[in-house]
């Protein structure tokens, strides 16, 4: 009985492998799909087909979705997916001096208007409904639409200028020559270029300082 245990159970398994193909991001499986081999893996094969590529793909289809949030979303669920464990935590706008986290989750509703635009800005997540959110550390990249912009430099936002938040869950451009208070300001970065989502265009910015600013005494 104790040979037959060995040989058929996970003490007579010298390393533990999950292959995993096919996740087609943004149309992949919830991370708890995989809960039952939590802490049971040493070894995670991704085996192709990670993100879709809505946008370049010749099926039809009756909206697209950006590469570069498909490639966002990919690279967070794999961090979760590889992760040891999450917390939970209550989700508020970030104020100047806040550490920003990235929500990136499949959206959970598509209201009516979807059906009529076929806009990616249409899909949301209700408040209230949990949702993947992950730190965004120094150098990381990621993409915002246009429109969450509510204070402007220029008539469009342009590459070199900075970017911090409003206060109220969307993004300040500021002038490149001059820089936001790193001693003050919690989020910076950078506009490193553009791309182009369903009817909307994606602002990209790389981090320069991810810090949670402590109130002074």
């Amino acid at each position: 009985m104790e040979y037959d245990n060995y040989l058929h159970g996970q003490s007579g398994v010298a390393n533990r492998i999950l292959a995993i193909s096919d996740l087609h991001v943004p149309f992949q499986l919830p991370i708890e799909t995989f809960s039952d081999y939590a802490g049971r893996i040493d070894t995670l094969v991704l085996n192709g087909d990670i993100v879709d590529m809505q946008a370049i793909s010749k099926f039809p289809k009756t909206y697209r979705v950006s590469p570069i949030e498909e490639l966002i979303q990919a690279r967070a669920y794999i961090i979760e997916l590889t992760a040891d464990g999450r917390e939970c935590v209550d989700a508020t706008f970030p104020a100047a001096g806040d550490k920003i986290a990235l929500v990136a989750d499949v959206v959970k509703f598509y209201d009516t208007s979807t059906t009529a635009k076929q806009a990616e800005y249409n899909y949301y997540i209700p408040q209230g409904q949990p949702a993947r959110a992950y730190e965004v550390e120094q150098y990381d990249k990621f993409g915002v639409s246009d429109y969450m912009f509510t204070t402007k430099v220029g008539a469009a936002v342009a590459v070199g200028n900075y970017v911090t938040v409003d206060g109220n869950g969307k993004w300040k451009e500021i002038v490149s020559t001059s820089a936001p208070d790193a001693a003050a300001t919690g989020f910076i970065g950078k506009v490193y270029g553009f791309d182009t989502g369903d009817n909307e265009k994606i602002v990209l910015i790389e981090t320069i300082q991810n810090v949670q600013i402590q109130p002074a005494d």
